[in-house]
């Protein structure tokens, strides 16, 4: 397998990416996960990729050429799984990917109960199923106040696995860049082969409340309205231009120095070469030598 990152079920084709150590230690509890048939429950944060890591369990597990089903917890009737509720057709031999399971109603808890209880207690043929969920809130504690189902939670709990949130693992930033990039700029035939210093310098800082999920859709956006090779600040949202995250809070940049950081990073990619750059600037080189001395930029 490829190294990839986490996304959304329209998008089935992205894959696990990141770091050596990352997927060494992903990829490894995802093989012996697959090899079990007892329910998984994936925690982490919104964005992390827990449907994604559901997906790649159920490739890898002897049910991959039968149906995988991600279901919405929180739009799910509470009486979808009893005899005269809401139809809904299961994956029968597949997989039954709850997504967000914190969010079932008291009566929807009983029956998926009742359903994960059913799965176990038949003699296995090819109609069973295998039960996976996800949530990205902390279950004990929705336990312990009464939020959920204590019985239900261990049912689902036989196994865990955790997903770190993109601020912990700030390695994988620039690989997972190089990986939307190259993607979307295929998807949409768009040039787009790099990104300048000063952009990744800001992602990079970003705190990402939003994980690998917003990360994918500021490049998807970015590579989408793009038409110069390159992802420059100015491709990125607003607020995250303005705004880096770091352990010390929000640093809001004033328009100098966001045109500092501009200059630099298109000098840098021109080489220094002050007639081009000048050129993509929109400046004469007379103004740009003005800037440069007014800046202190220096050539690395």
């Amino acid at each position: 397998m490829t190294t990839g990152a986490g996304m959304e079920s329209f998008d089935t084709e992205i894959e696990i990416v990141g770091s050596k150590a990352f997927l060494s230690e992903q990829l490894e509890l995802i093989e012996r996960l697959a090899a079990t048939d007892a329910p998984v429950l994936i925690t982490g944060e919104t964005g992390v990729g827990k449907e994604l890591v559901a997906r790649t369990i159920h490739t890898r597990s002897m049910r991959k050429a039968k149906p995988f089903m991600a279901v919405n917890s929180s739009a799910l009737p509470g009486d979808c799984f009893s005899a005269r509720g809401a139809a809904l057709e299961l994956p029968a031999g597949g997989t039954l990917f709850l997504d967000d399971v914190g969010d079932l109603s008291e009566t929807a808890q009983a029956g998926v109960l009742k359903l994960i209880q059913s799965q176990r207690a038949q003699p296995r043929h090819g109609g069973d199923m295998r039960v996976l969920a996800a949530a990205n809130i902390n279950m004990q504690s929705a336990v312990d106040t009464g939020r959920f189902r204590s019985d239900l939670f261990f049912r689902l709990n036989e196994f865990s696995l955790h997903i770190k949130p993109l601020r912990e693992r700030r390695e994988d930033i620039p690989l997972l860049v190089d990986y939307f990039m190259a993607r979307y700029s295929k998807q949409y035939g768009r040039g787009v082969t790099r990104i300048s210093d000063a952009a990744l310098s800001f992602l990079k800082r970003y705190h990402f409340p939003g994980n690998v999920r917003e990360l994918r859709n500021m490049i998807q956006n970015a590579v989408l309205m793009n038409d110069r090779g390159v992802i420059w600040i100015e491709d990125l949202p607003l607020d995250i231009v303005t705004r880096t995250g770091g352990e010390g809070g929000a640093e809001m940049l004033t328009l100098k120095q966001m045109e500092k950081r501009h200059i630099q990073s298109v000098l840098d990619y021109t080489g220094w070469n002050v007639s081009r750059a000048a050129r993509i600037l929109g400046i004469t080189r007379a103004t740009l030598y003005d800037k440069i001395r007014t800046y202190a930029l220096a050539k690395p």
